[in-house]
């Protein structure tokens, strides 16, 4: 099987693994029955399904912006919406659903020295995904009130830094990921807000949440429409593994984690040759960046070549615990 070519006329796959994770994980098939023909039509049945929620005026409109989210590559959703969403046998709790933005479908004029990173479209896609994740749970929790965890971050941020021609370790890096993390922020936030507007919210705005947005540089006029009308989700930002959706994303880099040195080749497209190893440090500091923006504590493992020595290993602990991340576990 050619599966580049099976998919043709459906979103691009350019890489191999994504079409196998797709096939493999998320392709609707039923009693010996394929009924994914392409990519696209998994992404119709999601955000078909998705859109029921939606009220009649905005629901085609609605639609299409998942669809444009999903067949660029922007947008990926939790592997069990992907799996079952449309399928009549939908099967997704009604609690800790996931979404991905992978960073790499946003870059614009890309390979060029005016590449950056659309900010403004980071935030509009944050707002979709929570939407997108709070229909999902009403199609499961019809009183919706209850209030629902839900974890939003990122993949393809290394692979984002090599299409801006960026090192791991710049200066430069830090403040994107400074950028990143206050926009996924903000763009969730807008959506709680509005959600807990239309649909009623399950949390008030207390002066700790609002001296923390106010950390967070978040807009007084979002902090001010939050103090007002509540939220619908008190807590949404999240960066942890996903492999699958980094995989299914056109084999992407997973969440912040650096490339390996095999990656950043392929990255490059043999332009210049990537870092075939970044420090921990490093690592480190790129998710201290965010995490003032992250509500739940940044979870990736780190890439070493091999397990860490005790020493390194109480020293990387003691930088991790300071900037607030979470565990640290070793990927290799």
């Amino acid at each position: 099987m050619n599966p580049i070519a099976e998919n043709q006329g459906g979103s691009p796959f350019v890489s191999p693994v994504a079409v196998d994770a797709w096939d493999t994980w998320f392709r609707w098939r039923e009693n010996g029955m394929l009924h994914d023909d392409t990519v696209d039509a998994t992404w119709r049945r999601v955000a078909s399904t998705l859109a029921l929620l939606e009220p009649e005026p905005g629901r085609a409109a609605f639609e299409l912006r998942l669809l444009d989210a999903f067949a660029s590559w922007r947008l990926l959703l939790d592997e069990r919406l992907l799996a079952t969403a449309g399928t009549g046998k939908d099967s997704w709790p009604d609690n800790d659903l996931v979404a991905v933005l992978n960073i790499v479908g946003f870059v614009r004029q890309r390979d060029t020295p005016d590449a950056t990173v659309d900010l403004a479209a980071v935030k509009d896609c944050a707002e979709l995904a929570t939407r997108a994740l709070d229909n999902a749970l009403l199609l499961g929790n019809r009183s919706g009130q209850e209030s629902k965890k839900l974890r939003i971050g990122i993949i393809g941020y290394a692979e984002t830094l090599v299409l801006l021609g960026l090192d791991y370790c710049a200066l430069e890096a830090l403040r994107l990921a400074r950028s990143l993390a206050q926009s996924l922020a903000e763009g969730c936030l807008r959506a709680s807000v509005a959600l807990a507007e239309l649909r009623g919210a399950t949390a008030r705005c207390d002066e700790a949440w609002i001296k923390k947005a106010r950390l967070r540089r978040t807009p007084a006029e979002l902090v001010g429409r939050a103090e007002g009308h509540g939220l619908r989700h008190a807590s949404l930002t999240s960066i942890g593994p996903q492999p699958r959706l980094a995989k299914f994303a056109n084999d992407t880099s997973d969440a912040v984690l650096p490339l390996t040195t095999g990656a950043a080749r392929s990255a490059n497209r043999g332009s210049r040759p990537g870092a075939p190893v970044v420090a921990v440090p490093a690592q480190l500091e790129i998710r201290g960046a965010m995490q003032p923006w992250i509500d739940e504590p940044i979870s990736c493992p780190v890439r070493t070549l091999a397990k860490p020595i005790p020493v390194s290993h109480l020293d990387w602990y003691a930088r991790a615990t300071k900037l607030g991340l979470g565990t640290l576990s070793w990927s290799f």
